[in-house]
């Protein structure tokens, strides 16, 4: 049995889009030498899941609870000024989370409080749920911002926290 031309190109699409797909996942999963392996392909790129001049998302910052000058200065002590971007509880229901699937422009997304409803939820109950529970690697590594009752909290303290655990501070360290 043979294929058409247009078969056989119509075939070799949907299977470059499938490794396409797997690569992705993988990579941001961090398995990348397992893609890699099970493909024998060698290279001497970046073994990381994010860009070099990669930042930090922060969701769900609520006025009132720290000042920008507050974020920056924390983020300058750990030698990151500059490297992070910010999401406003109220902008937040309209930030569209599918766009940060596969995205290497963040590292890290850090969630404070968050509406429970986001555009590009999909099916899941909220969009924290989407970022936490449906990633496969697909998400940059989220951290949950908590205060001491373990409520989602954006505070000085949870702000330390999650960045002594970001995958960008790891890299740059």
């Amino acid at each position: 049995m043979s294929l058409t031309y247009e078969e056989l190109e119509e075939m070799l699409e949907d299977l470059f889009e499938t490794i396409r797909n797997e690569a992705l996942r993988l990579n941001r999963a961090g398995d990348i030498n397992l893609f890699k392996s099970k493909y024998n392909i060698q290279s001497a790129q970046s073994e990381t899941p994010f860009e070099e001049n990669a930042k930090i998302l922060i969701i769900g910052v609520e006025s009132g609870t720290m000042k920008n000058k507050d974020i920056a200065g924390i983020f300058k002590k750990y030698g990151l000024s500059g490297r992070y971007d910010v999401v406003s509880y109220k902008d937040a229901t309209n930030y569209d989370i599918s766009i940060l699937e596969n995205n290497t422009k963040y590292s890290d997304i850090f969630i404070g409080p968050v509406p429970h409803s986001m555009k590009g939820m999909g099916n899941k109950s909220s969009g924290l749920d989407k970022l936490i529970n449906d990633t496969e690697g697909r998400y940059p590594h989220v951290i949950r911002l908590r205060n001491k009752a373990k409520e989602l909290h954006l505070s000085k303290e949870s702000l330390k926290n999650a960045l002594s655990e970001s995958k960008l501070l790891q890299y740059i360290s």
